[in-house]
């Protein structure tokens, strides 16, 4: 049999698991506070809450499957050390699963007569004792993750309306709980509860008066609920600047009086403490207005309390003198009798009172507390590291029943989770003083309950308040973004006044960024160095300053994060083949990589070696933690997926454009200028132009010009590119060739330099041993020149069958013949040829690569 709450909930429970995971976090928050049960299948009850939380694990579990996502232990490392709350909460959880395992394993059997229950029991592994670890592992789980998930402020604010909504509810169900009590109408349990061993009721009853339990199965656990709700509406309407208004007030006053209706010794104790605190905070903290704050804190105080006692008279006079006697109800025009009944009502509620305070340590269930705090801890002695399992013992404390159940290890677990709640809201409440006096007073308000007579983990809204604490403070108010606009992060390392490679592709690209009208989407660059743009960005370009961070690739991968999460990125673009990790705060951050080439996976040792062990380190896990790759060319891509895996349909081609912004257009003087600086004012010479590192396959070509110059007398050789890894055993090989005075190592050249060069050549020789795309053939087919190339890589995909090629990529022999062909060429296939690669470099153009580009960022 199911309760209607049960039904209700299972029923908005399916209809969020198709919504979204908000809608069943927002459930299992509302649901929280309804602790008592709504089914009931042997041996296990079923709590409202329980039921969006399953679907939620199942929603993560089906996104997990899906995804496929590949384990990053640095992301789970970092978690570790950056996420407290969660950290404790998993070192709780791995407390609670040696206790259990040690048990298991150990054997451990133990008979006593149980003081609480009054029976002869025995403590041992059983399957009950597993289905409640079960049980509360399911409740960490959930934690840990709400924990990873909350990403703003204005989250946790939502969140905490839910639970008010919530509390409201129990308070409005707790006056009708009493109404039906004073009417002697029976207590309808098919509404909230249906367990055969714990039946909600009228049954706790304190001489004339009954314990309001609401939506709980006791009055003390209502009352737990109650002083963590309070701080919630009654210090905002001591402490807020702006006047709260006369609602929060009316709910102040209501929520202590429900509190008190449920006459339970936890809640008076609690009351006193939070409000000898706030009197404390009041006369000694530095606001202005303390006399105020006083007259409303005394006001609260003593009009809650004299409602609370004028209907406890009222209404135990009309139980027992209207309701139950109707047959002799009392004469109302005899004033003396009706005084005498409200003095003896009177009386009753002073001595409830009494009974619950001052009178409850000379009780007998005090004496009994006692005395099981006492079995417990005799219990404890005999497994003081693990404990004896999880629900195995039940005192009258958490923490002594924390003690005796999971061991030192879970005790002191679970103080720590306290701590650093506690801590973070402490250390953080000059960020906002009223929502840390919240927390604070909230916390405070489980504390008590749980240090005094709430023995039990599993009420759930706890563990949410805890988890919300501490991440209110290390969250930051969402801001307000033009509406459906889209921010993209850039890796723009590199982007300072001598651009080359990759910096060249991040430029070229954003400046067409910057060309498309896209009013909705900022673009924000990120960059450890001062970045220098050949164009000026428009007002949805940001430059962001990390000069601060010296290693920008520490600084991408570590500290980026945090920042992006700030400043509230949708989409990453890495551009440098390293992404930052996944976290907390980047968990709904969409990442797209660029991949130029895998030439260090491919050959092994062709890079510096800061270059190659970053590559090794990173790019296998960036490509994994991708949502999407671009990759340069169809044989990076190949690349990509042979090396790492990766499944075809997350890679997209997009190839570059060219550098040729417009016809080559060089003065006639100043093109005769730059010739005579480099000695080929005859225009016979062969272009090289990279970095000058080893995979250029630089001294293959070298050795080839040393081959053509045997029939090529007056043939030079012009290196140009800056100085790379390794260059030293290729300055070696030119200053051993004797042919050395007509090799020309350039260095960096500027543009107009490098545009002449490049159309004035013979032809321009590109002997690479591999690249991910090759973009001076296209350089060199713009600017009217033959490209002469290696046949490896992706080099025969961007020079099409307008380049020449070469197959043996050592052979210096066979890459002179194919070089003296061109030389030997005459001028009309050469136009032949000039002309087919204006023609082709057509399809490659920068618009046409930022297009396609800004399509997929905007797509995912």
């Amino acid at each position: 049999m199911v309760t209607v709450i049960g039904i209700i909930a299972l029923l908005l429970s399916i209809i969020a698991f198709f919504k979204s995971e908000k809608w069943l976090i927002n459930l299992i928050i509302f649901f929280s506070v309804f602790t008592a049960a709504i089914a009931f299948i042997n041996p296990v009850t079923i709590l409202p809450f329980e039921i969006p939380m399953m679907l939620l694990l199942l929603k993560y579990a089906v996104a997990f499957i899906k995804n496929k996502p590949k384990i990053d232990f640095t992301i789970i490392k970092s978690t570790i050390k950056n996420n407290k709350i969660f950290t404790a909460i998993l070192i709780f959880a791995v407390a609670l699963t040696l206790s259990e395992i040690w048990i298991l394993v150990s054997g451990f059997e133990y008979n006593y007569y149980d003081l609480l229950y009054k029976e002869d029991r025995v403590i041992k592994f059983t399957l009950y004792n597993f289905s409640q670890y079960i049980r509360y592992m399911f409740y960490l789980v959930v934690m840990m993750a709400l924990s990873l998930k909350i990403k703003d402020r204005s989250e946790i604010k939502g969140y905490l309306k839910v639970f008010g909504y919530a509390s409201l509810f129990a308070i409005f169900w707790g006056f009708v709980q009493y109404i039906l009590y004073c009417l002697n109408i029976p207590y309808p349990n098919l509404i909230f509860n249906n367990n055969p061993y714990a039946y909600q009721g009228f049954d706790q009853i304190m001489h004339n008066f009954n314990r309001v339990n609401s939506i709980a199965l006791e009055p003390s656990t209502f009352a737990l609920h109650i002083g963590v709700f309070l701080p919630f509406v009654l210090l905002p309407w001591l402490f807020s600047k702006r006047k709260p208004g006369k609602m929060i007030l009316i709910i102040a006053i209501l929520t202590i009086i429900c509190g008190l209706f449920s006459f339970s010794s936890t809640i008076i104790l609690s009351f006193v403490i939070q409000f000898l605190i706030i009197l404390l905070v009041i006369i000694f903290g530095k606001n202005k207005d303390k006399g105020k704050l006083f007259l409303k804190y005394i006001f609260i105080a003593v009009v809650s309390i004299g409602l609370t006692y004028a209907i406890c008279i009222s209404s135990s006079y009309i139980r027992n003198n209207i309701v139950s006697n109707k047959d002799n109800v009392v004469n109302v025009d005899d004033k003396s009798d009706i005084e005498e009944e409200v003095k003896n009502e009177s009386e009753d509620v002073i001595n409830s009172i009494l009974e619950i305070t001052i009178n409850k340590i000379n009780t007998g269930s005090a004496e009994e507390r006692w005395a099981r705090e006492e079995e417990g801890i005799n219990i404890y002695k005999l497994s003081p590291i693990f404990g004896v399992g999880i629900t195995s013992v039940r005192t009258f404390t958490l923490f002594t029943n924390i003690l005796v159940n999971v061991g030192i290890i879970g005790l002191i677990s679970m103080i720590y989770i306290f701590y650093v709640a506690l801590k973070n809201v402490i250390k953080n409440r000059k960020k906002d003083y009223l929502a840390a006096l919240v927390f604070i007073f909230s916390i405070i308000g489980m504390l008590v309950p749980f240090i005094f007579s709430v023995p039990d983990i599993s009420f759930i809204y706890c563990w949410i308040i805890l988890v919300l604490a501490y991440n209110y403070f290390n969250c930051k108010d969402e801001e307000k973004k033009k509406k459906n606009e889209i921010v993209i992060g850039v890796d723009a390392r590199g982007l300072d006044a001598n651009k080359a490679g990759i910096a060249t592709y991040i430029e070229k690209n954003l400046e067409q960024f910057n060309n498309f009208k896209k009013d909705n989407v900022k673009f924000i660059l990120y960059s450890t160095n001062k970045i220098d743009l050949n164009f000026i960005p428009k007002d949805n370009f940001e430059i962001k300053d990390c000069s601060k961070y010296k290693i920008g690739t520490i600084f991408v991968r570590y500290f980026l994060p945090k920042i992006l999460y700030n400043d509230k990125v949708d989409i990453f673009w890495g551009t440098q083949h390293v992404l930052p990790i996944r976290n907390e705060n980047t968990s709904d951050i969409k990442y797209v990589l660029t991949v130029h080439d895998l030439a260090i996976h491919k050959l092994g040792n062709v890079g510096n070696r800061k270059n190659t062990i970053i590559q090794k380190m990173y790019l296998k896990k960036s490509c994994r933690s991708a949502d999407s790759i671009i990759a340069i060319s169809k044989s990076t891509k190949n690349d990509i997926m042979e090396l790492f895996k990766i499944r075809e349909e997350k890679i997209n081609v997009i190839y570059l454009g060219t550098n040729l912004s417009s016809k080559y257009d060089l003065s006639e003087k100043d093109e005769k200028k730059i010739l005579k600086k480099f000695n080929v004012e005859n225009k016979k010479y062969l272009f090289f132009v990279s970095t000058i590192e080893p995979r250029k396959n630089i001294v293959t070509l070298v050795k080839a010009f040393e081959v053509l110059k045997e029939q090529n007398k007056e043939l030079k050789l012009i290196l140009a590119g800056g100085l790379g890894w390794k260059y030293e055993n290729i300055v070696s090989a030119i200053n051993e060739s004797k042919y050395k005075d007509d090799i020309n190592l350039a260095g960096y050249v500027s543009k107009d330099e490098k545009d002449c060069l490049m159309h004035n050549c013979k032809c321009l020789v590109y002997p690479s041993l591999y690249e991910g795309f090759g973009l001076p053939v296209l350089e060199g087919m713009a600017h009217e020149t033959i490209v002469v190339t290696s046949n490896n890589s992706s080099l025969p995909e961007v020079g099409g069958d307008i380049a020449f090629y070469y197959n043996n990529i050592f052979n210096y022999n066979e890459l002179a013949l194919v070089i003296q062909k061109v030389l030997e060429m005459n001028d009309k296939d050469k136009k032949v040829i000039i002309k087919k690669g204006l023609d082709y470099i057509k399809s490659f153009s920068w618009e046409k690569c930022a297009k396609e580009i800004l399509k997929l960022l905007l797509s995912i």
